[in-house]
């Protein structure tokens, strides 16, 4: 029974993970044992790290260069999935922080940095050796069949070295502590951490599996980096794609089914259009834009005006480098409408019309569409 219910405890960890916004802070026990790789004795008292804390200081890389082993457990899916995510790639945006790997002393290093909260730490995972084998041996010496399960999942996943983490303790000081590495450590370390002494982790990258599934699953274009919400906006992708038929046609129709339409309250980033599933024609439009060319599409976008109407937002899109351009507004649908994509304007809107482009790599920085009065040009049918 006592065996039954520590392996259910330990799978229930694994099931309740949090998501990475809704964690803040990060608890260690303060007396862990240095000479057990972060083992707690005695388990007396909780010392808890708030992000704030993490905003004011230096992330400092830990004076020995093979780094400082812990004995706090990761998924090896997390290890696994961040590997193959980066491979190639010099870096990558990932659930709202930048990853980078590199390799050094035989090692495979992974750099995680979340610029909005400012927290940076890396660290390389490996296969438990004798020396934390031992520690779980040693403790465990009279309960054998805890032992056996402990010893199972710490050989089925990694352990956590820290090669730099944040200078919380003694920010006066140019190198990290063992206590600055475990609580990078149980940071990015599972929720459940199986050895007793060891503090659970804060599952700061427990959903990678799930989101860089999604984000390979798909032939996306990455031209811009998600800033929030990207594994509810990937997943918005995914859906999109699963449908039969026409990809453009079904991504229009679920908008018009499934978002509100609201007066301008400032501009929305598509990710942001997404979550709150409610928002103006002109994070329509935009949404579009973003959803295809992320699906490797063509597109433009345009403001499209006729008369003294007060102009549009429309994006302009075909599938490779020949084929008619099709237009998407937030209430019309308008495909496969003609070659030259300056005639489009014109023939959605049933005869003479104005446009210009926008530059949408400014307004996704800038937040803010603008006009320009000299940039207006005729489209003829």
């Amino acid at each position: 029974m006592k065996t039954i219910l520590f392996a259910a405890i330990l799978a229930w960890g694994f099931l309740s993970a949090v998501p990475l916004a809704g964690i803040d802070s990060v608890e260690i026990y303060s007396d862990f044992n240095p000479r057990e790789y972060g083992r707690s004795p005695r388990k007396a008292d909780v010392k808890k790290i708030s992000f704030e804390e993490f905003g004011v200081a230096r992330t400092i890389a830990a004076s020995d260069p093979d780094g400082i082993l812990t004995a706090v457990v990761l998924d090896s899916r997390v290890v696994e999935s961040l590997g193959n995510f980066l491979e190639g790639y010099h870096e990558r945006r990932l659930g709202g922080a930048w990853y980078w790997m590199e390799e050094a002393a035989g090692r495979k290093i992974f750099h995680y940095y979340d610029d909005a909260a400012g927290l940076r730490f890396s660290f390389s995972a490996e296969k438990p050796g004798r020396e934390i084998t031992s520690v779980i041996t040693g403790f465990y010496a009279g309960d054998p069949e805890t032992r056996d399960i402990v010893l199972d999942h710490y050989r089925k996943n990694y352990v956590l070295r820290i090669h730099s983490a944040e200078n919380i303790n003694n920010p006066w000081i140019n190198s990290i502590t063992f206590e600055e590495a475990l609580v990078a450590a149980t940071l990015a370390g599972d929720r459940a951490q199986p050895l007793w002494g060891m503090r659970d982790g804060a599952g700061l990258l427990q959903d990678i599996p799930g989101l860089v599934a999604v984000k390979m699953a798909l032939p996306l274009h990455h031209y811009r980096p998600i800033e929030k919400n990207e594994g509810e906006y990937m997943s918005f992708i995914r859906r999109i794609n699963n449908m039969s038929g026409d990809f453009a046609r079904n991504l229009h129709t679920t908008v018009i089914a499934e978002f509100g339409m609201e007066s301008s309250q400032g501009f929305q980033l598509p990710e942001e259009y997404v979550a709150r599933r409610a928002g103006s024609g002109t994070d329509a439009a935009f949404l579009y834009y973003d959803v295809l060319v992320r699906m490797g599409f063509h597109a433009r976008a345009v403001a499209v005006a006729r008369g003294s109407e007060s102009p549009e937002p429309v994006v302009l899109f075909r599938h490779g480098e020949r084929g008619n351009w099709g237009a998407l507004s937030r209430t019309g649908f308008y495909p496969e409408v003609a070659a030259d994509w300056t005639r489009v304007p014109a023939l959605i809107l049933d005869g003479q019309a104005w446009y210009q482009e926008i530059d949408v790599s400014g307004l996704f920085r800038e937040r803010r569409l603008e006009y320009s009065a000299d940039a207006w040009r005729p489209s003829e049918p």
